[in-house]
């Protein structure tokens, strides 16, 4: 698989791990991975947010291949630890919203 798909898998696994952990039903989880109309998911939006956060760790210059993809291995750990920490926050204002409701 290429890299951009496989961080799609995790981050949709991530987006069912927690949705999961925190009883959402389906419809709920889902809602957070899909479009509607014209408008990005959230997870698009999560997804978009943590790769700015991401982007000032990376390295701009490069001096061999391995030096390369352990960037790219750095920037994607970093990617994912920014992620969660986003959704997590998401799906606290989700249940928090449906607290009060």
């Amino acid at each position: 698989l290429r890299w951009e798909c496989r961080r799609v898998a995790r981050a949709t696994t991530l987006v069912l791990q927690e949705g999961a952990a925190r009883n959402l039903t389906p419809l709920a989880i889902a809602s957070i991975m899909c479009r509607e109309l014209r408008t990005k998911s959230p997870l698009e939006k999560l997804h978009a947010r943590a790769l700015q956060l991401a982007r000032p760790h990376s390295t701009l210059a490069m001096t061999s291949e391995a030096a390369a993809r352990d960037s790219a291995e750095t920037h994607d750990a970093t990617y994912f630890r920014h992620l969660r920490s986003l959704l997590t926050e998401y799906l606290d204002e989700i249940l928090l919203d449906d607290t009060h409701q």
